[in-house]
């Protein structure tokens, strides 16, 4: 799938290397929230190798990211997370995003039932 995505242009990644290594990795497109804007983007994926976290690779990532979408005219950008990854959700609340209410989105992955919440962050305030 995610070939396909870059590929066709639907996505934009964005790798952190260091020494030849890939770090980090996110990738951003439109939202794709059936009622979402052209003003709204979406971090489709954020992956950060654990031998770099707590280096700042993640916050590279994501303010590349957000100056990329700004560039592009987004306004706001959505992702989804696992409500147990209180990692991942401490590090998005540090950069501007809140989690939008909604209820959890439930998914089927591998024969195991899993939720992903949504959090959301305006990117010109």
């Amino acid at each position: 799938m995610w070939g396909e995505c870059i590929a066709e242009g639907s996505a934009e990644s964005i790798l952190a290397k260091e020494a030849g290594a890939v770090r980090g990795l996110l990738c951003f497109g439109q939202c794709r929230n059936e009622r979402s804007s052209e003003v709204e983007a979406e971090v489709w994926a954020m992956y950060v190798a654990p031998s770099a976290w707590s280096t700042g690779v993640g916050r590279l990532l994501w303010l590349r990211a957000r100056e990329l979408m700004l560039a592009q005219g987004f306004k706001s950008c959505s992702l989804w997370v696992f409500p147990q990854n209180d990692r991942a959700i401490k590090f998005y609340r540090s950069a501007g995003f809140v989690h939008d209410g909604s209820v959890p989105k439930s998914f089927l992955l591998g024969g195991t039932q899993l939720q992903e919440v949504r959090y959301v962050s305006r990117l010109d305030g």
